[in-house]
């Protein structure tokens, strides 16, 4: 079975022209792009992103492309940031374990949420079995409850762990 045959399973024949163009087009924009180091070229428009903008759940490009679904699976976070386990969105890995779920009212998450970098939509950021193994980055320590991070810079006390 070839390399191919694996990689487009049982898609429709729509599905696997579009991976096939997807996976061509990726590949030939690595060769051929006019973005300098660093940055990555929208499909549609010459429009070039931040690479650390590519999957992040906002759509930065005008066409939507550094959002697709396909190529976004496919997609390695760049260094800093994490893959949401639906494989969707990178965020930046600070925001792992970090406590602020949806509606939280405390000064840093409200300030998260105006930041660029959204949490992830499978909500697995926040997943307390994986916080459990998570281990914090440089720049954050684990709170008592073992399960989230906090920024040593933003620290003040124990008061910024939830439960």
């Amino acid at each position: 079975m070839s390399v191919i045959n694996i990689m487009l399973g049982r898609k429709s024949v729509i599905e696997n022209i579009f991976v096939l163009i997807l996976m061509f087009t990726t590949w030939w924009k690595s060769i051929d792009s006019s973005c300098p180091k660093g940055k990555w070229e929208c499909l549609r428009g010459k429009m070039c992103i931040t690479k650390e903008n590519v999957c992040n759940g906002k759509k930065d490009c005008g066409d939507g492309s550094d959002e697709d679904s396909t190529m976004c699976s496919q997609w390695d976070c760049t260094a800093g940031r994490w893959k949401c386990h639906d494989g969707l969105q990178c965020i930046h890995e600070g925001y792992v374990c970090d406590g602020c779920l949806d509606g939280s009212t405390s000064i840093r998450c409200r300030q998260r949420e105006k930041d660029k970098d959204k949490r992830c939509n499978d909500k697995s950021d926040e997943d307390p079995a994986m916080g459990a193994q998570w281990n914090c980055p440089l720049g954050y320590w684990k709170c008592h409850d073992g399960l989230q991070c906090i920024s040593k810079s933003s620290r003040v006390s124990y008061t910024e762990c939830y439960s």
